[in-house]
C-alpha cells in the first residue's frame, strides 16, 4: 500500500509530466504546431517590393527566394519559393496556410480577396546516385525498382520537374545519364532495367560530387536536390578528403540512404547528407522499398505559396506574416 508520501510524489510527477507536454505544445520549438515566416512589404512609391529573404522565421523552415509581380488589375501578388519544412528527424508537407499583416501591434488574418493564398509543389531537378557495385548480389533487381519509382515520383511532380541518375561503383565505372521529365522518363527507367556494369570497389565521394555537378551545371529556375543510395563506405575516390569536403559546401538538398552491412561506413552517409534527419540507414535490405519511397515525397515536399494583395500605396512597410500547419511525411 503506497504511503502518503509516495502518493504525493506520484501525483507531482503527473502533474510535472502534463505540463511537458502542454507547454512542448504550445512552444514554438515543437514542429507541427504553426510553422511561419514573415517579409517587409513595400509600396511607398507604386513600385512593389518585398524583402528577398524572410524578416524572421520558425526554425524549421527554410525559404529559397521572395519576390512580387504585378498583375495588374490592382492586384499584386507576393510570391515565396523553394519552402522545406524539416526538423532534426523529421520532414514536412504543407497542409494549410493562412496570411496576416501586421496593424499596429497586432497581426490581423487577411481574407479579402477569394482565393488570395495559394501553394502548389515547386518544381525539382533531382540526380539519384546509385551504387551498382558487386556487393548488392540478388538486391539489385529489387534497387532499380525502387530506383524507377523514385525517378516517376520526381519526374512527374510538375511539368517542369526533371531527375537524372549516376550510377556507380569504382572511379572508373561511374556512369552518368541526362535529365529526363514528365514525357520521357520512361526512357530513363529503360536505362535503369538495362544497365549491367557491376564491379568491385566503391567511389562513393567521386560518384556523389559527380552528381551534384550535374545539378550546378543545369540551368533550372527550381529547386535541387540529390540522393545517394551505397551499401559500403567510400575506398576508391581519387583525393577523397577534398571532394567529401566539397560535397559538404553545398547547398542543395542532399539526402543519403545506406544499407547496413559490413561494409558501409555510418560516417560516409552523415557527411554526404545536408542534415541528421537526411541520413538514413537501412537495417536490412527489405526497409529499402518505404524508404526510397518516403525519400521520394520528401525531395517533392517542396513549395511555392502566393499572396494576392492590393496593390495600393502605403506610406510604410508592411509585415505580413505566412502562418503554415504541416503533416508529417510518411
Amino acid at each position: 500500500m503506497q504511503t502518503n508520501a509516495m502518493q504525493n510524489w506520484t501525483k507531482w510527477c503527473c502533474l510535472i509530466f502534463a505540463f511537458f507536454l502542454v507547454s512542448c505544445e504550445e512552444n514554438s520549438l515543437w514542429v507541427g504546431k504553426k510553422e511561419f515566416f514573415t517579409v517587409k512589404y513595400n509600396n511607398q512609391y507604386g513600385t512593389p517590393s518585398v524583402s528577398s529573404e524572410p524578416w524572421s522565421q520558425s526554425p524549421f523552415i527554410s525559404v529559397n527566394q521572395i519576390s512580387t509581380r504585378n498583375n495588374g488589375n490592382g492586384v499584386v501578388q507576393i510570391i515565396a519559393d523553394g519552402i522545406r519544412i524539416q526538423s532534426e528527424s523529421r520532414n514536412y508537407e504543407i497542409d494549410t496556410v493562412t496570411v496576416f499583416e501586421r496593424k499596429g501591434n497586432k497581426f490581423i488574418i487577411q481574407d479579402e480577396f477569394n482565393n488570395s493564398r495559394t501553394s502548389s509543389r515547386t518544381d525539382i531537378a533531382a540526380v539519384l546516385v546509385l551504387d551498382m557495385s558487386t556487393s548488392l548480389g540478388d538486391l539489385v533487381d529489387n534497387l532499380k525498382e525502387y530506383a524507377k519509382s523514385f525517378v516517376e515520383k520526381v519526374a512527374s511532380s510538375t511539368p517542369n520537374s526533371k531527375v537524372a541518375v549516376v550510377f556507380f561503383s569504382g572511379k572508373n565505372d561511374i556512369q552518368e545519364t541526362r535529365f529526363f521529365g514528365s514525357s520521357d522518363y520512361s526512357l530513363l527507367n529503360d536505362l535503369i532495367n538495362n544497365y549491367s556494369n557491376y564491379q568491385s570497389r566503391t567511389a562513393l565521394f567521386q560518384a556523389t560530387s559527380r552528381g551534384l555537378t550535374l545539378l550546378d551545371n543545369l540551368n533550372f529556375k527550381g529547386s535541387k536536390a540529390l540522393v545517394v543510395f551505397t551499401d559500403g563506405g567510400d575506398n576508391d575516390s581519387n583525393n577523397p578528403d577534398k571532394l567529401e569536403s566539397d560535397i559538404q559546401k553545398s547547398d542543395h538538398l542532399r539526402i543519403s540512404i545506406g544499407l547496413k552491412g559490413k561494409d558501409l561506413d555510418k560516417n560516409n552517409i552523415e557527411s554526404i547528407a545536408d542534415s541528421k534527419s537526411n541520413a538514413i540507414i537501412a537495417n536490412k535490405s527489405e526497409q529499402l522499398k518505404s524508404i526510397f519511397e518516403t525519400v521520394a515525397k520528401q525531395v517533392v515536399s517542396v513549395y511555392t505559396l502566393i499572396y494576392e494583395r492590393s496593390d495600393q500605396i502605403t506610406s510604410d512597410e508592411i509585415e505580413i506574416k505566412f502562418e503554415i500547419e504541416v503533416d508529417k511525411i510518411k
